[in-house]
């Protein structure tokens, strides 16, 4: 943060609220909390009774603090359009600054019938689009266009990188082959072009925002249909 870099300390919300006093407020520091649903539908998906308040709990505590608090949503096959226009509206209540979405997929065979593969995130995200006209999701419209099968963007893996207390994760935020201890390890040693390529078979059903908004900060600017669009968003 000393370096003006953007951190989100990405959180089911469960330790947060006694994290606080190792903390601060901070234009560059964001609290990225989980939530996957209304009360019910979290907790089952986490497997673990209370979490849904326990987060929101925390959200609370964390805005009467002072800081920045966005919130990710993973839209599953199952999920419903009513019950995350619901839960926008409750968070919204909470004042977070900002809620982003995401599709989930499997990164092996996608046997497991919650996934979605991608023509699966095509079909049912044109919902979210619409719900971002009116709630502060904070994907980019480019890239929700994306999702719904209306663009095709390439991936870059390094656009997030991601750091836990193994060290620097290889190749991405959700494929973990490796850690590096530092940051330029992580950097020259990644294979980039084949995890870019989308050759490597995990990737298959990969629509994830950290690998897909920075291509949309490296191509957004090529039209000025875009631009028109992304300022827009960025003045509502």
């Amino acid at each position: 943060m000393r370096r003006k870099r953007h951190v989100y300390l990405i959180t089911n919300g469960l330790l947060l609220a006694e994290s606080f006093p190792k903390l601060k407020p901070s234009p560059y520091f964001n609290i990225n909390v989980h939530i996957d649903g209304l009360e019910e539908t979290h907790d089952a998906i986490t497997g673990i009774r209370g979490v849904f308040k326990k987060a929101t709990e925390a959200i609370k505590m964390a805005k009467d603090s002072g800081f920045k608090v966005c919130t990710n949503t993973t839209i599953y096959k199952n999920t419903a359009p009513e019950e995350i226009e619901e839960l926008f509206l409750f968070l919204e209540k909470l004042k977070v600054d900002g809620m982003l979405v995401s599709p989930a997929f499997d990164f092996g065979d996608n046997k497991n019938n919650i996934f979605l593969c991608r023509e699966e995130v095509q079909q049912k995200f044109g919902f979210i689009y619409n719900l971002s006209r009116r709630f502060k999701v904070i994907n980019s419209p480019l890239y929700l266009k994306f999702l719904k099968g209306e663009r095709d963007l390439p991936c870059s893996p390094w656009g997030n990188p991601t750091r836990n207390y193994h060290g620097w994760k290889s190749p991405c935020y959700l494929i973990t082959d490796t850690h590096y201890a530092s940051y330029q390890e992580f950097m020259t040693s990644t294979n980039w072009e084949k995890y870019r390529s989308g050759s490597d078979p995990r990737c298959k059903n990969c629509m994830m925002h950290c690998g897909y908004e920075a291509t949309v900060v490296f191509k957004g600017g090529k039209k000025f249909s875009d631009i028109l669009e992304m300022a827009r968003r960025s003045f509502s």
